[in-house]
């Protein structure tokens, strides 16, 4: 089958400057979790060659130093486009902004993304961000802004774009996306409020993004839930075998049900065949808290297998019949099935954008 691949992403480290409530990983400068050098360069040696992007994240990937711009000419240098989260907390005048960034522009990095919202404004000063996205547009490199949104935030879109001043055209995308109860926003955030922007429904992540993680797994998509056994592809890959692994993964119907589906359209046929409880659509902020549930919910997860064992067939039709039709694509799937899957309001504009 013919699922494009179409990014590859590393986690670089679970640590971070930054301890933010929302944090899905858990990051803080007390987290140890990071990928050996090395091995970061020689996967990238070894990512098939029809993946279009490579994202370097974290955690806080700039805490790699000067090996974040090995990286980069590493993935150029197979003519990969590449991509850098960051929160910017480095950012705190412009000539420091430029020492640490005119060497991942002048080694070709691709884009740019900042994550900032309400959550990281505890650790990092807008005028970070303001002074990060000005060095990045005078390197002449693409730049975003991702933000996470409760009902209880105050920072929107309109907001941060305004706030930026005349450097706000400058950016691209600024995208909002609704807080999850994953990591520790579990604990944290447990009273928020969700937004009317969650999603639910056929997830464009999974075998599309594999991720390497800070603890050394291959994952099959983001990774936002990384310490989740099911998602887990292979735990210490050689490097070489990541072609090989990402292809046969390809196969997998827990993989393929997500795929097509989404985890909360698997909590409801398991849910409707066993007669168990799961929470209520307004209740989940969004796919990446769906699939923790799927697989952290007893009544559920007891009945995972059988259920897959039962719709393996049904997913691998599916599949051929869209690859026949070249509808194979995230696009296409979310399309089809997204309305019957969707918690609230339309599908998100910048699910696209979610695995920078």
């Amino acid at each position: 089958m013919a699922i494009p691949v179409s990014s590859f992403a590393f986690h670089l480290t679970y640590t971070c400057p930054l301890a933010c409530a929302h944090c899905c990983f858990n990051s803080s400068p007390q987290v140890a979790d990071r990928l050996d050098p090395a091995f970061v360069l020689e996967a990238i040696a070894h990512i098939p060659e029809d993946v279009t992007l490579v994202a370097f994240t974290g955690g806080e990937p700039f805490l790699h130093g000067r090996n974040l711009v090995r990286y980069v000419e590493a993935a150029k240098s197979r003519s990969f486009k590449t991509r850098i989260v960051t929160s910017g907390y480095f950012a705190t005048s412009e000539r420091a902004a430029r020492l640490r960034f005119q060497p991942l522009a002048d080694a070709g990095l691709d884009e740019l993304s900042i994550s900032w919202d309400d959550y990281h404004e505890e650790f990092v000063a807008f005028d970070c961000v303001r002074t990060l996205v000005q060095t990045a547009r005078e390197a002449g490199v693409y730049t975003a802004i991702s933000s996470v949104q409760s009902v209880e935030t105050l920072w929107t879109a309109e907001r941060i774009r305004s706030a930026l001043g005349d450097v706000g055209s400058e950016v691209e995308i600024i995208s909002e996306s609704g807080l999850n109860l994953t990591g520790r926003a579990e604990t944290d955030l447990k009273d928020a409020t969700f937004v009317s922007n969650g999603y639910l429904g056929p997830c464009p992540y999974v075998l599309t993004g594999p991720t390497m993680s800070a603890k050394n797994k291959l994952l099959a998509c983001c990774g936002v839930i990384p310490d989740t056994r099911r998602l887990t592809i292979r735990e210490a890959p050689d490097p070489e075998e990541i072609p090989e692994l990402i292809e046969a993964s390809l196969r997998n119907p827990l993989f393929t049900g997500l795929f097509l589906r989404g985890p909360y359209s698997l909590m409801v046929e398991i849910a409707r065949k066993h007669n168990v409880t799961i929470p209520p659509r307004d209740k989940v902020g969004g796919n990446c808290e769906a699939c923790k549930l799927l697989f952290e919910t007893p009544t559920i997860e007891d009945h995972l297998d059988a259920y897959l064992k039962d719709m393996s067939i049904t997913f691998l039709n599916e599949m051929l019949l869209l690859e026949s039709l070249e509808l194979l694509t995230p696009k296409h799937v979310m399309g089809l099935w997204g309305n019957s899957s969707a918690t609230r309001t339309d599908l998100c504009r910048h699910e696209a954008g979610h695995a920078i």
